[in-house]
């Protein structure tokens, strides 16, 4: 058997699970010492004082905990040293995952720079990238107002390794500076993302006159 803790991605809390000591052979043992390798990567959560003496049938709880500061994984053993001749170093295969979610805008801000009176719209394309190790999925929170627009069906998934596109449009029937910002929601974690956007349309006058 091998215990296997999983900490929170969304977090940096760590994980802990229980793991029951039993003596079931017929003589009294004396557990010297418990200790878990490599030393940093798991640690003993429950206080145990040694030497530890189980009579036949009694039993010990001991925690093992990991830390939730890493991403990846994590291999240990965790070793009861006692005085049983049939298993004096009895050791427990230790497993740690802890995922990664990161869900990111490739841009934080898109402009659309200065359209002209003869150009009244606009489309520029920017993504959200999955860097982390786990599929996720965003939800628009907050969507553009006029003159923006924002193109494709929501919530969206991402595999890890992917990004999904968006299309923003830029469509104003006035002149001016416009400026907005769109807002999404990871779902594993709920934090929140931010494209910021903005864009001009200015007027253009001319006037013919006679030549001198």
């Amino acid at each position: 058997d091998t215990l296997h803790l999983r900490p929170d991605p969304c977090g940096t809390a760590g994980a802990c699970d229980t793991v029951m000591l039993m003596n079931n052979s017929a003589r009294t043992v004396t557990v010297s010492g418990i200790t878990v390798d490599p030393v940093g990567s798991f640690i003993i959560g429950s206080s145990v004082s040694f030497p530890l003496t189980l009579n036949t049938g009694q039993s010990q709880i001991v925690i093992v905990c990991t830390d939730g500061t890493f991403t990846g994984t994590r291999s240990g053993t965790l070793h009861v040293a006692s005085n049983d001749p049939g298993t004096p170093d009895l050791t427990l295969p230790l497993y740690a995952e802890r995922d990664s979610v990161r869900l990111a805008a490739r841009d934080e801000s898109l402009d659309f720079g200065v359209l002209a009176v003869c150009h009244n719209n606009a489309t520029l394309t920017t993504f959200i990238d999955n860097t982390g190790t786990v599929p996720d999925t965003f939800d628009v929170i907050r969507a553009p107002a006029p003159p923006f627009s924002l193109g494709g069906a929501f919530p969206a998934g991402v595999l890890s390794g992917s990004a999904f596109a968006l299309d923003v449009g830029f469509s104003p029937t006035n002149y001016g500076s416009f400026s907005d910002t769109i807002v999404f929601r990871e779902r594993r974690c709920g934090r929140e993302l931010m494209i910021v956007l903005r864009g001009v349309r200015e007027s253009w006058n001319a006037r013919l006159a006679p030549s001198p």
